[in-house]
């Protein structure tokens, strides 16, 4: 009869990539709390309780330009609060963006197409 061996006890801390993951994720809370905070402006955002005539245009605006600021800013959050020493550093993390796009496409886009996905299914579920 074969002994029987005890697995060892899963570890209590997160994982690496899942520990990453929610530093990157509290950090662009903070990042995004502008656009939060305009989200959450009914007359800014709703044209049927639009605070005078056209402001919602101006919540539409604002909504893009604050996106596209996150969007951007991610790279460097990223980095600053989940970088791997000497690789992903809030200093390189631009061109070591671009160096992903250039020497390997392929890969470029499948990450643009998985962070896509993401966005895509919380669009779904109701995020």
């Amino acid at each position: 009869m074969a002994p029987i061996v005890a697995h060892p006890a899963p570890s209590a801390a997160p994982r690496p990539f899942v520990s990453a993951l929610i530093r990157t994720y509290a950090a662009m809370l903070v990042v995004a709390a502008p656009l939060l905070a305009l989200l959450l402006t009914p007359g800014l955002m709703r044209s049927r309780v639009a605070w005078f005539g056209g402001s919602s245009w101006i919540g539409i605006v604002g909504f893009e330009v604050l996106s596209l600021l996150a969007v951007l800013a991610s790279v460097v959050v990223s980095a600053a609060v989940a970088g791997a020493a000497g690789r992903w550093r809030p200093r390189t993390a631009w061109a070591r963006s671009r160096d992903l796009r250039r020497r390997r496409p392929g890969r470029w886009w499948r990450l643009a197409g998985e962070a896509f996905g993401w966005f895509l299914a919380s669009q779904l579920v109701g995020g």
